[in-house]
């Protein structure tokens, strides 16, 4: 969009805004993803565990089945289904020789690493921040997630 101004939404406000030239990625380890239906649905570790020896991928699965908002699934079973089908949808799947790139980092341990745009900031007061890319080799795919959102 930065490139070509044409591609831009006519909704898209000056807050969601991108310096793409002061992003910086730093790889991902792709040896932490594992099969997602691994984690249970509602996946909890942020009282039960050294968050240090947390990876991001079980960040990741917490995150997205615990969101800051509840999610509205009918049942438990489509639940469960839902990291899973993520995962299947960007090509976020082991053993497929990945390249993980995260363009922000930890806002707590490297906060110039978001700052090339405003869209994170209210993700740092609150729930946390996430943009990072998906290369599947095996399926020549290119999968980009970004997520930041506060009370």
């Amino acid at each position: 969009m930065e490139k070509n101004p044409s591609l831009q939404p006519a909704s898209f406000d000056a807050q969601r805004a991108f310096d793409v030239a002061s992003a910086s990625a730093t790889r991902l380890d792709a040896a932490a993803v594992v099969a997602a239906d691994s984690y249970p649905p509602n996946h909890r570790i942020a009282h039960t565990r050294d968050l240090d020896e947390v990876d991001w991928f079980e960040w990741l699965c917490q995150a997205f089945g615990d969101p800051p908002y509840p999610l509205t699934v009918a049942d438990e079973a489509e639940r469960a289904t839902l990291f899973p089908r993520f995962c299947e949808a960007i090509g976020l799947l082991p053993d497929e020789g990945l390249v993980l790139l995260d363009w922000v980092g930890d806002p707590e341990r490297e906060p110039e690493r978001s700052t090339w745009s405003a869209y994170f900031e209210d993700g740092k007061e609150w729930w946390g921040i996430w943009c990072f890319t998906v290369w599947n080799p095996r399926r020549g795919t290119l999968a980009a997630v970004m997520a930041s959102t506060t009370d």
